[in-house]
C-alpha cells in the first residue's frame, strides 16, 4: 500500500514529482494536455526556476490557445521575466485572443518596462493588420486588444505617460474606449485628468462631455471631504446644459458631494422641463434627505404630473420621516390606484398615518388589487405596533372618531385583521395573519390553533360587538366550533373575532361574498406553517398537528411534517418514519428535511438508509445530505460514490465526513475522477485534499506516464493541480 504523505510534507517530495510529470507533458503532450498543465501550474502557485523556464517557452508555442494559456499563467503568477515575451508578442501575434490576453498579463505583472510598449499598441489601433482579413460581420480583436492595453496603463500607473493618453483622447475614438480612457487619466495623473475633463464639459461635444461628467462624478465619489469648488462649480453649470442628458449626469456627480451648498442647484432642477430629469434627481435629492428637500418635495406634489407625483411619494417613503405624514395621508382618498399603492407603501415606511380608518377601508376593499391590499396589511401591522404614533390601541380603548351618524360602519384595524383571514384571496390572507402574529405574539399560539381546528361551517349564532352595539352574526358552526365559542367575546377569543360578520355595513370588505368562507386546507396550509416556526408550542399544538398529517390535502401534510421537524420532539418520530416511506415524493421530501433537523436523528437511521436506493434521484441526493449528519452512517454514503447520478456522487463527495474517513479507501473518490467524462475531477481531488488523503498520487502520475493512456491524461493533471493548489488549506 503507498503510505500518504502528511500534511506538513505533501509539498515536498509528491509536488516535485507532479511537477516534473507536468514538465514532460509541456514537452511532449498534446495541447490539450499542455494548456491543462499550464492551468495546474497556476493553482499549485508553481514559480520556481524550472517552472519559470518552461513557462516562457510556452509563450512562443506554436498553438494559440497554449500560448493564450501561458500569458494568462504568467500574469496571475506576475512572472517579471515575461514581460519581454509578452511586449513582443503585442506587437506581433497573429492571433487576437492571444494578444488581448498578453494586454492583461502585462496589466497583472505591472512592470513599467512595459508603457512604452503599450502606448505604441494604443496609438496603433491594436495592430489591426494583425488580424488579417474579416468578413463583415466579425469582431475585430485589435479594438479589445487597444482597450486593455489602455486600461493597462491606468493599472501600471506612471503618471509619466498622462500627457500622450491626453493626446490620444483629443483625437476622434469609439464611446468605449473614450469612457475608460477618462478613467485611466485619473489614475495616471488626478490633476491633469481634472483640467482635462473640466476642458471637456467646455469644448467638446454631447457625447464627450457627458462622458466627462461622468467620470468627474465617479472622481468625486472616490475623494473624501468637499469637492474641489473649480469642480462643484463646472458641475453646478452643467446643470443648465440644453441636453437633458448632460444635465442629469451633472446632477448625479453633484448627488455624491458632501457639500451641502449643491442643495440649492439640485433644488432648482426639480423645475427642470424635462421629465426624466426631474424623476432622476428627485431620487438624488431623495438620497440627501434633508429638511429643505423635503420641503420641496412637499410643494412639488401640488404641481406635479402623475407620474412624478407617484415617484416624489415614493421617495418620501424611502425618507422616512414623520412630517411627511400628514401630506401623503391627503393622498389616501385617490382614485389612482398605482399612486394609492406607493402612498400607503410610504406611510408604512414613515410608520405614521393620520387616516388609519382609510387604510383599513382599502385593505377591506376586495376590489382593489392584491398588492394595494397587502400593502395595506403591512402598513396597519407597523401603525398597530408603533402605539406611540397610532391613534388606535390594541385593547381598543380611545376610538379615533366618534360615529357620526348612528348606522355609520367603523372598521378597527385589529378585528379587520382577523376578519381578512376569511378574505378570497390567499396572498392577502397571508399578509393578515403574518401581521397578527406579530402585532400579538402572546395569542399567535392560540390563533394558529384556532385556524387549525375549524372545520366546515354550517350553523348561525348572533353576538353584540361591545363597542359599537351593533349586532353581529356568526356563521352557523358544528358542535366542535360551538364548543369552542363557548362565553367566549369577540373582543377577547381569537376565533370569535375572525367569525365575527356586522350586520347592515356598507363598506363591501366587510361583507364578505356570499358567507364567510370555511377555513380551508389553504389557511390551515399557513397556519401550520407558521405554527412549525414558534420555538417550543404546547404538546397541544403537536398533536392536533400529528392529527392532521391523516388529511388526503398533500401540501397540508408535507406541511406538517415540515413543521413538526422545526418543533421537534419524540412525539414527531412516528410521523417521520411514516413520511420516509410514503409512495409520494413531496412526501419523502419533506420528512427528509424534517429529519435532518430531529432532536435524535440516530434513531432513524435505519429508515433513512433505504432513501440512498429510491428510483427518484432528489430522493437520493437529500437522503446522502442527511445521512451526513449521522457518524454512523458513511458507509451509506460510500454506496453513494458509486451511484449513477453525478449529482448524487457530487453531493456524496462535498459531505463525506472527515471524521470516518479511511485512507485505504480512496480508490472509490479516484474513480469518480475518470466517471462522467471527467466532470468530476476537480470535485474528487478537492475531497482528497480535504480529508487529506494523497495516496492517489502515485496512480495518477502512473496513468499520466502511460501514451497509451493519453485519452486520461488532461484528467489526471487537472486532478493532480487541484489536489496540491497553493491556496489550499490542509
Amino acid at each position: 500500500m503507498i503510505s500518504s504523505p502528511s500534511p506538513a510534507t505533501r509539498t515536498g517530495k509528491w509536488q516535485r514529482e507532479v511537477l516534473r510529470q507536468i514538465y514532460a507533458v509541456l514537452e511532449n503532450g498534446n495541447a490539450l494536455s499542455r494548456c491543462c498543465a499550464l492551468k495546474s501550474m497556476q493553482r499549485m502557485a508553481a514559480d520556481d526556476d524550472e517552472s519559470k523556464k518552461q513557462l516562457l517557452a510556452l509563450l512562443s508555442d506554436p498553438d494559440p490557445d497554449v500560448r493564450t494559456d501561458a500569458a494568462l499563467v504568467a500574469g496571475k503568477l506576475h512572472i517579471t521575466e515575461a514581460v519581454e515575451t509578452l511586449i513582443k508578442g503585442l506587437a506581433s501575434d497573429g492571433d487576437g485572443e492571444v494578444r488581448i490576453e498578453q494586454a492583461r498579463a502585462l496589466a497583472r505583472i505591472g512592470s513599467p518596462d512595459a508603457v512604452e510598449a503599450l502606448l505604441r499598441c494604443v496609438e496603433a489601433d491594436g495592430y489591426p493588420e494583425l488580424d488579417g482579413p474579416l468578413d463583415e460581420l466579425e469582431y475585430s480583436p485589435c479594438w479589445e486588444v487597444q482597450s486593455q492595453s489602455l486600461m493597462a496603463l491606468g493599472e501600471i500607473g506612471d503618471a509619466k505617460t498622462a500627457d500622450r493618453v491626453m493626446q490620444f483622447l483629443a483625437k476622434d475614438v469609439s464611446p468605449e474606449l473614450q469612457e475608460s480612457g477618462f478613467k485611466v487619466l485619473v489614475q495616471l495623473n488626478r490633476p491633469k485628468a481634472e483640467t482635462f475633463l473640466l476642458r471637456q464639459l467646455t469644448q467638446a461635444d454631447k457625447l464627450s462631455k457627458r462622458r466627462a461628467i461622468q467620470t468627474l462624478g465617479w472622481l468625486a465619489a472616490s475623494q473624501d471631504g468637499p469637492l474641489d469648488p473649480k469642480l462643484t462649480q463646472a458641475l453646478c453649470n452643467s446643470l443648465t446644459d440644453p441636453e437633458p442628458m448632460v444635465r442629469l449626469c451633472a446632477a448625479h456627480a453633484l448627488g455624491t458631494s458632501d457639500d451641502p451648498l449643491v442643495l440649492v442647484p439640485l433644488t432648482l432642477l426639480l423645475n427642470d422641463p424635462d421629465a426624466e430629469v426631474k424623476k432622476e434627481v428627485a431620487t438624488i435629492l431623495g438620497g440627501m434627505s434633508g429638511s429643505e428637500v423635503i420641503a420641496r418635495l412637499h410643494n412639488m406634489l401640488q404641481e406635479s404630473s402623475p407620474g412624478l407625483r407617484r415617484d416624489i411619494i415614493r421617495i418620501l417613503g424611502e425618507i422616512g420621516k414623520p412630517e411627511s405624514s400628514e401630506i401623503l395621508s391627503g393622498y389616501l382618498i385617490s382614485e389612482d390606484n398605482d399612486l394609492l399603492f406607493e402612498v400607503v407603501r410610504a406611510l408604512r415606511r414613515i410608520g405614521t398615518c393620520d387616516d388609519q380608518q382609510r387604510l383599513a377601508e382599502i385593505l377591506a376593499g376586495t376590489n382593489y388589487h392584491w398588492t394595494l391590499r397587502i400593502e395595506a396589511a403591512r402598513a396597519l401591522q407597523r401603525l398597530l405596533l408603533n402605539t406611540e404614533s397610532s391613534a388606535i390601541t390594541k385593547k381598543h380603548d380611545k376610538p379615533e372618531k366618534e360615529a357620526t351618524t348612528e348606522n355609520e360602519a367603523r372598521l378597527d384595524p385589529l378585528q379587520l385583521l382577523h376578519a381578512i383571514l376569511y378574505d378570497d384571496d390567499e396572498r392577502v390572507v397571508y399578509a393578515a395573519l403574518s401581521a397578527l402574529m406579530e402585532i400579538e405574539p402572546q395569542h399567535r399560539v392560540e390563533l394558529l390553533l384556532d385556524l387549525i381546528r375549524v372545520e366546515d361551517v354550517t350553523a348561525q349564532m348572533q353576538v353584540t360587538v361591545p363597542e359599537t352595539g351593533r349586532t353581529g352574526e356568526l356563521i352557523e358552526c358544528n358542535d366542535e366550533l360551538a364548543e369552542l365559542l363557548t362565553d367566549k367575546d369577540p373582543m377577547t377569543s381569537t376565533l370569535a373575532a375572525i367569525l365575527e360578520r356586522p350586520v347592515e355595513n356598507d363598506m363591501a370588505t366587510l361583507q364578505h361574498p356570499g358567507e364567510i368562507k370555511d377555513c380551508n386546507n389553504s389557511l390551515k396550509i399557513l397556519a401550520v406553517r407558521l405554527l412549525g416556526g414558534i420555538p417550543n408550542p404546547e404538546l397541544e399544538a403537536v398533536k392536533l398537528l400529528t392529527t392532521l398529517f391523516e388529511s388526503n390535502n398533500l401540501e397540508l401534510r408535507r406541511e406538517v411534517l415540515l413543521a413538526l421537524g422545526r418543533i421537534g420532539g419524540d412525539e414527531a418520530r412516528p410521523l417521520l418514519l411514516a413520511g420516509l416511506e410514503d409512495p409520494h415524493q413531496g412526501i419523502r421530501l419533506a420528512a427528509l428535511e424534517a429529519a435532518e433537523s430531529a432532536a435524535h436523528i440516530e434513531s432513524l437511521q435505519e429508515a433513512l438508509t433505504p432513501l440512498c436506493h429510491d428510483p427518484d434521484v432528489f430522493i437520493r441526493r437529500r437522503a446522502v445530505e442527511v445521512l451526513a449528519k449521522i457518524p454512523e452512517a458513511t458507509e451509506s454514503i460510500w454506496q453513494a460514490l458509486e451511484d449513477e447520478d453525478m449529482d448524487v456522487c457530487r453531493t456524496a463527495l462535498r459531505v463525506l465526513p472527515e471524521a470516518t474517513y479511511k485512507n485505504n479507501c480512496h480508490q472509490r473518490i479516484v474513480d469518480l475522477m475518470f466517471k462522467f467524462s471527467g466532470e468530476l475531477r476537480f470535485e474528487a481531488a478537492a475531497t482528497l485534499r480535504r480529508l487529506k488523503d494523497f495516496a492517489a498520487t502515485s496512480q495518477l502520475l502512473t496513468i499520466l506516464r502511460e501514451p497509451a493512456q493519453e485519452e486520461y491524461h488532461w484528467i489526471c493533471i487537472d486532478a493532480l493541480g487541484e489536489m496540491y493548489r497553493a491556496d489550499a488549506k490542509v
